[in-house]
């Protein structure tokens, strides 16, 4: 309990430092009275005898000093010393201490924002239980490319693994919420009764599914409900259960209520139904059978891993599973493999790549603000040059040096840090606003204690940096070098050593920004110039959905093309026409087909082309050319022959240098008993996924609605004389007018369709534009500070230079080629970054390549150009030095 005690007497010697310094002065004298009356009785002179005494006692501060190490507390005494003498140091140079603390604001406050943003979204585990070992169990075919999961195939895979303690399969669509009150649209899942236990999700209101609910097709029509669906249709009815409610015109009876915020594993539902009673609610599609029909993949699965199964170790048996599976069904399960993927990537995998881009930029930001402050450090330590030498030849060690420059630093770094979140705090809200993406719902951001933590080590870790450029500088100090005269030309020498080097990582850094920004903006200019193969200027898509038991039939086929021609006659429409889809919104089914003789497509094959469905007038309407054949008609209904028409890239890949009109494909194998259907028509490609598809790699199959199996919902496509933006809420009125019972919904102009598409790129874009813009502003200050510096060290060699018959032009071509030759350095170096950093970029690039001879030669002139307006005010500085000013500067 010895070391129990030292601390206690170190710790009291702290709180009693006056009385104790006190007692140790009195004592102190008391002894070296005693050592002079000694003298004195030996024969001294007092005087003599007193300075005999203090010669042999010793220095009285330095037995003060051991004294205060053996019973204070040294370090807390010294630390509070160093932040008394930074805070003076740093109050006397308020320029100094303004614009450092304003740079680092700048550099923390930009970390702090985009990682709030990065730790809601990326580093936030999922609102689910144990979500570590929730996967996703995808089908795949070649090349690893997901599909969804055929329900026989989940079956099978439930009853035959041994890796997962449960799994659950779901599939989501839209439902139409009808009854007394207007009808409304909302997001569905059907689920199978292991959805929600594999969840962690239980009723708030009521129950789930049960097994029994879920094994008995179409005799349990029950359902569940979101928690912002009762508040918002049923009042918040606390008898809600056991009262009907009625999807897609059939009756389920409401047995719970979910949690508030649960919105399903789609993060959009607000209603679930037994997987089993979808054909309750899409009575037509009851001919596909679902449930048993393994060549229809539409389902999704999730899986919960057994604890200590990996993720390799589940992808294996899932492999043999689905390798077992292939050899007895041959005819269905060809090509299919199967994907074990961890649920984090459905809700982060488009987010990844961007967020981790802006992170990078905005570290690239603080390290380009720490370069320009540790300048200034490096300029004032310079200044401060004799006053260290002194320190240092009075007995400072240069590591009680450093720890004094460590403490400066961090309270430049905790007033910038303090600065930096506050400017984070107020601009959170509209950096969320200017990101493209659509965070799931559980998704908050904001600076809570995290990210606090993660701004603090920030700050703590630029100090440390920043100390690192003045400690090197104290390392190599030579103390008599430093007391003469000629120090400042010898601390300047130094200064300028560390000035360019860190001129050169700021042109760099600034490079590698602005060639990332230029890419981004160079790919929005190519998805907006591009032509989508349609024009779509004046164009208003409308989404409806179409009662089951209003228009049966033939009746059902015919209501879409009809309200088309209805709608054509309204004042101000040009042309009209009904589609299954429209672009931009989703880009369509992917369904196995045959050609007439033509070998066996493979499914990784089918799977890259979509299949549309449309109504007459709809390739003239979008303005789309038809190349060869004829448009549908309102004669090709389902009382003559299918037929269909193909995109141009459909042709050229099936029938290359042949005439496609007239050739046959079917759904299915070439053997099924699906009839053939005839091609007349080819049409011009378009984008129909998004600006960034490639159609010559995604044929399309376009097939009419009026011989439709399936109509559901559908879209309007409307072109306008007039403005379309003005025509949007006309358009839904009249819609309703015509049927009231029929629910509109997407309403949009394919301009904002096309913008929004187009917003990711844009808005990365232009955050890393900004970005870069003020790394560029950040190196041109540092650049014209290294600069102004340098030639304020060298006014004498600049006044020599003259005498000796220079010209002041000589002077300004000498400052301006030594800027120039680091900012060559920092492209070089930058260069060669921007090359490896930009190949992370790939996924939010469009036709540019991450690196562009053109665009990169282009920003290098210009930054070049930024480093010689940078140098050229302390050039004309130096060409205005009088010589004999300059000659006596010293």
């Amino acid at each position: 309990m010895n070391w129990l005690r030292v601390a206690f007497s170190r710790l009291l010697g702290f709180f009693r430092k006056r009385r104790l310094e006190k007692d140790l002065d009195v004592e102190l004298h008391s002894h070296l009275e005693l050592l002079t009356q000694e003298n004195i009785r030996r024969g001294m002179s007092p005087e003599e005898a007193r300075y005999a005494a203090r010669r042999e006692f010793g220095g009285l501060e330095q037995i003060k000093e051991i004294y205060r190490d053996q019973h204070g507390l040294p370090f807390f005494e010294t630390l509070v010393q160093d932040v008394r003498y930074a805070l003076r140091t740093l109050v006397k140079s308020p320029g100094f201490t303004a614009v450092a603390v304003l740079t680092l604001a700048l550099g923390i406050g930009a970390n702090t924002a985009i990682f709030s943003v990065v730790k809601a979204v990326l580093l936030r585990p999922l609102p689910f239980k144990d979500p570590a070992r929730l996967v996703r169990v995808n089908e795949s075919v070649e090349k690893g490319r997901r599909s969804p999961v055929a329900y026989p195939n989940y079956v099978d895979w439930r009853a035959q693994n041994a890796v997962f303690e449960e799994m659950a399969a779901f599939g989501d669509c839209e439902m139409i919420v009808s009854g007394t009150d207007k009808s409304e649209r909302v997001y569905c899942e059907q689920a199978s009764d292991t959805y929600f236990p594999l969840l962690g999700v239980s009723a708030a209101i009521g129950r789930a599914f049960t097994p029994e609910e879920n094994s008995a097709p179409m005799k349990y029509a029950v359902a569940l409900i979101g928690y912002g669906l009762w508040e918002r249709r049923y009042a918040s009815d606390p008898a809600i259960l056991g009262k009907m409610i009625r999807l897609n015109d059939f009756d389920f009876t409401i047995i719970g209520v979910l949690p508030k915020g649960f919105l399903g594993y789609s993060d959009s539902s607000e209603v679930w139904i037994p997987m089993v009673m979808r054909d309750a609610a899409w009575p037509q599609t009851a001919q596909y059978d679902f449930l048993h029909n393994r060549d229809i993949h539409f389902h999704k699965v999730l899986a919960r891993l057994k604890p200590g199964i990996s993720l390799e170790t589940a992808q294996a048996e899932m492999e043999t599973i689905a390798a077992r599976l292939a050899r007895a069904y041959p005819k269905d399960n060809r090509q299919r493999g199967v994907l074990v993927t961890p649920v984090t990537e459905d809700y982060v995998r488009s987010f990844r790549a961007p967020l981790l881009v802006l992170l990078g930029a905005v570290a690239f930001v603080l390290l380009i603000a720490c370069a320009n402050v540790a300048n200034l450090i490096l300029t004032r330590s310079a200044a401060r040059d004799r006053e260290l030498a002194i320190r240092l030849a009075l007995g400072a060690s240069r590591s009680r040096l450093v720890r004094q420059f460590l403490t400066e630093n961090l309270l430049l770094t905790a007033a910038g840090a303090v600065a930096g979140v506050t400017l984070a705090f107020w601009g959170l809200d509209l950096l969320v606003s200017v990101l493209p993406v659509s965070f799931p719902s559980f998704t908050h951001v904001n600076l809570d204690g995290g990210v606090l933590v993660f701004a603090s080590v920030l700050a703590a870790a630029t100090a440390m940096l920043l100390t690192v450029f003045p400690a090197l500088s104290s390392a190599h100090r030579n103390i008599n070098e430093s007391l003469k005269e000629t120090a400042k030309s010898t601390a300047g020498l130094r200064g300028r050593r560390m000035g360019r080097v860190l001129v050169v990582a700021e042109v760099g850094l600034a490079l590698v920004l602005m060639i990332g920004a230029g890419l981004l903006l160079k790919s929005l200019s190519h998805l907006l110039t591009d032509s989508p193969g349609f024009r779509p200027d004046h164009l208003v898509t409308l989404r409806f959905y179409v009662p089951d038991r209003k228009y049966e039939g033939d009746g059902r086929n015919r209501f879409g093309p009809q309200l088309a021609e209805r709608i054509a006659r309204f004042p101000g429409v040009e042309s009209a026409a009904a589609t299954f889809i429209d672009p931009f919104l989703w880009g369509g089914l992917q369904r196995g087909f045959s050609v007439e003789g033509h070998a066996p497509i493979s499914n990784a094959e089918a799977d890259t082309v979509y299949y549309q469905e449309v109504g007459p007038n709809y390739f003239h309407t979008m303005d789309i050319p038809i190349l060869q054949g004829r448009d549908f008609s309102m004669r090709d209904s389902l009382k003559v022959p299918l037929v269909v028409m193909v995109s141009e890239s459909f042709a050229r890949r099936y029938w290359p240098g042949q005439d496609p009109v007239g050739k046959r494909i079917k759904y299915g194998n070439a053997d099924s008993s699906n009839p053939w259907m005839q091609v007349i028509g080819v049409s011009g490609n378009i984008k129909y996924n998004s600006l960034r598809q490639d159609p010559e790699a995604e044929p399309v199959i376009y097939g009419t609605l009026l011989q439709s199996e399936v109509i559901i919902n559908m879209s309007l496509i409307v072109r306008t004389r007039t403005p379309p933006e003005a025509m949007l809420v006309p358009l839904r009125e009249e819609m309703q007018r015509i049927d009231p019972a029929t629910p509109v919904y997407n309403v949009a102009t394919f301009s904002q369709r096309m913008h929004e598409d187009s917003a990711e790129t844009r808005s990365y874009g232009l955050l890393l534009g900004l970005f870069a813009a003020l790394a560029l502003l950040l190196a041109a200050v540092g650049i014209y500070g290294v600069m102004s510096y340098w030639v304020t060290q060298r006014t004498r060699e600049m006044g020599i230079r003259l005498t000796f018959g220079a010209s002041p032009g000589d002077l300004h071509r000498l400052i301006i080629g030594e800027g120039v030759r680091l900012a060559l350095l920092g492209i070089g170096t930058g260069a060669l970054g921007s090359f490896l950093v930009n190949r992370a970029m790939t996924t939010l690039l469009y036709e540019v390549k991450p690196f562009e001879p053109v665009l990169f030669g282009a920003l290098a002139a210009a930054l070049t150009g930024v480093v010689v307006l940078a140098c050229y005010v302390p050039a004309r500085r130096a060409m205005r030095v009088e010589p004999i000013v300059a000659l006596r500067y010293e």
